[in-house]
């Protein structure tokens, strides 16, 4: 084996500051070993084509017809399968396709940042046809689509992301999605079309009830993202998970007990137990926070989830989420994209559990829960906690105001939560704080904010005395829809 250094990377290690240097430095897979007579296939560097060649490996077998294999078979180690520089799957005969569905070498590859996990998912499909999207340069995608430049699909968004560097292009190659800092942005009105396509494609109307609220209030939810991020040791979601850390690894997998260590809802903890309870055990499973900036995620990961996944129109939450878990240790397992829930850019049964805390109200339940479904496998489980529209909700508004000023904020109802009961073949509702729940918020605006688990007490207490007269418990303004899919086996 004789090795054959990229051309490019040469370049950039040439050229103090690169960043190129450090990957380099770090042992990054700038070095492309050539078989000698084993199946070598010459192929470009597609975001380097002007400046080299890379010589791509298989080892496979001596001839096309016995090329094939899986995802990753014996590559990652270096095996009979193939090298471990080149990381892949084995393609029919004429060329090798690695894992990424490229031509682009391996130092190029990581200086994109194509190696985030995220970016790597089999889980990830098109929001809008289910076809499954990979990674790859805008470039290669413009190549692939045949033609020279990309454009946005039409519509009346103010601001479209446009084209990045790095895309995920759709399988039949007629679309491509932006990547925003290592994020895929999995959004219809954010496609990326072939310019002699556009016209005939139709617009997107982003006041669609699918997309409306999202495009709204983006520019809020991301600003108090981005300034939590930067006061993060300072956020209370910190030392609650600071304090996860001192458990031993048998201790988390007990989520959800104790109840203290995992609740943090202040105003809805019975809600956010009864989720937990129906959730639980979580190990080894792969769990969707929907909406959000990853809090929960992070917490999910740290109960032994095997990876989990935040998925919020909003990329500054999911950047938050992402710092949230490179700074207790689980970032090898967090994965994030920008989606909506009512077309959710995710493979059929791709996760085991999905849990939202007061974001379903936000969304067109009617789309959001046959996708919900879609998305969970046999025996997979659902939660939210949400806010109720109570008979005091109007007059609590009136008189305190909204906790979040300036964006929309839509109750849970009966007539709102039926969709959920219509595609489970398991689905219930519990209500909580009918008597106590606006008074405590009323008691924060002025001020006086108490602890989860003050709370808790209250509004058990609060339960407890509502439950004599099942009516009034109804009126709880505190809510837990759960709900599951059918097959599978029970927990």
């Amino acid at each position: 084996m004789v090795p054959n250094r990229c051309p490019w990377a040469q370049m950039a290690s040439a050229h103090p500051g690169d960043p190129g240097q450090d990957l380099l430095g770090a042992g990054v897979r700038g070095v492309v070993e050539v078989g000698a007579g084993r199946g070598v296939q010459a192929e470009q560097c597609v975001p380097h084509r002007a400046a080299h060649q890379v010589q791509l490996v298989d080892r496979l077998g001596e001839a096309p017809s016995h090329r094939g294999g899986g995802l990753d078979e014996g590559l990652e180690a270096g095996g009979d399968g193939g090298h471990g520089d080149l990381r892949g799957t084995g393609g029919g005969g004429g060329g090798r396709r690695d894992l990424f569905g490229s031509t682009t070498c391996v130092h190029c590859r990581a200086m994109q940042g194509w190696d985030a996990p995220a970016l790597r998912s089999p889980l990830l499909v098109c929001p809008e046809t289910k076809q499954r999207v990979t990674v790859c340069s805008l470039a290669e995608a413009a190549e692939r689509m045949g033609v020279s430049d990309l454009v946005p699909r039409r519509g009346n968004q103010s601001k479209p992301i446009g084209a990045t560097s790095t895309v995920m292009l759709r399988d039949d190659h007629r679309c491509a999605y932006p990547v925003v800092g290592h994020v895929p942005v999995l959004l219809v009105p954010e496609q990326l079309l072939a310019e002699r396509d556009a016209p005939s494609v139709d617009a997107i109307d982003i006041a669609d009830q699918r997309y409306a609220e999202s495009y709204e209030e983006r520019a809020y939810y991301n600003e108090a993202a981005r300034s939590q991020t930067d006061r993060m040791e300072a956020a209370p979601e910190s030392a609650g998970l600071a304090h996860l850390l001192e458990f031993t690894q048998e201790q988390r997998l007990a989520f959800p007990l104790p109840r203290r260590t995992w609740v943090d809802a202040t105003y809805e903890p019975v809600a956010q137990w009864e989720a937990f309870r129906h959730l639980a055990p979580l190990a080894g499973k792969t769990v969707l926070q929907l909406g959000g900036k990853g809090i929960h995620a992070v917490r999910f990961l740290l109960a032994g989830a095997a990876q989990a996944w935040v998925m919020s129109p909003m990329v500054e939450e999911l950047q938050h989420g992402r710092a949230l878990a490179g700074r207790y240790g689980v970032e090898d397992r967090y994965r994030c994209v920008a989606g909506i829930a009512e077309e959710m850019p995710f493979a059929d049964e791709a996760f085991d559990a999905v849990y939202s805390d007061s974001c379903v109200h936000h969304m067109v339940t009617e789309l959001a829960a046959a996708e919900c479904r879609r998305t969970l496998g046999p025996g997979g489980r659902f939660a939210a906690v949400e806010p109720w529209r109570a008979p005091f909700y109007r007059w609590g508004i009136k008189i305190f105001g909204k906790r979040e000023k300036g964006v929309h904020c839509q109750p849970m109802t009966s007539e709102r939560a039926a969709p959920f009961f219509a595609v489970f073949e398991e689905a219930s509702v519990a209500h909580h704080g009918a008597l106590t729940r606006y008074p405590l918020l009323a008691l924060a605006q002025l001020g006086l904010e108490l602890r989860p688990q003050q709370v808790y007490r209250i509004t058990k207490f609060d339960d407890a005395c509502c439950s004599v007269l099942p009516r009034v418990r109804r009126m709880g303004s505190s809510s837990a829809i759960l709900a599951r899919r059918g097959g599978g086996h029970e927990q």
